[in-house]
């Protein structure tokens, strides 16, 4: 998370600077919203954060198709941004994702924090 932030700040201004005079910056915010819960899927269930441990060829294929999980879903939330802010009720798509998002943060936070990393030795 610790390089997230300033890069989602960097794009955003990258964002504005070249954007049109009706730039439509809001559109990020779903996608934010939504970074810490997307920050935890890799280390439910006791899995080790990506990369920190040498991986298997065999754990390698259920990471690429939980990646493949994550594009796809972020296309889907990207679409229903997208539609929600041609039809007026973007607002109230943020107030639900933020909703969302809060409910599924503590308590995936609560099973990370509870799981038990295999030793290395």
């Amino acid at each position: 998370m610790h390089f997230t932030l300033p890069l989602v700040g960097v794009l955003a201004l990258l964002a504005w600077l070249i954007g049109t005079r009706d730039s439509r910056l809001l559109l990020l915010l779903p996608g934010i919203i939504a970074l810490p819960i997307y920050a935890m899927l890799g280390c439910l269930g006791g899995h080790a954060v990506p990369l920190s441990l040498p991986g298997e060829e065999a754990k390698s294929a259920g990471r690429g198709v939980k990646m493949i999980g994550t594009m796809v879903v972020s296309a889907i939330l990207a679409l229903i941004a997208t539609v929600s802010w041609n039809h007026g009720w973007f607002k109230w798509l943020l107030l639900v994702e933020t909703i969302s998002a809060i409910g599924l943060y503590f308590p995936m936070r609560s099973m990370v924090g509870s799981a038990r990393w295999t030793s290395l030795e």
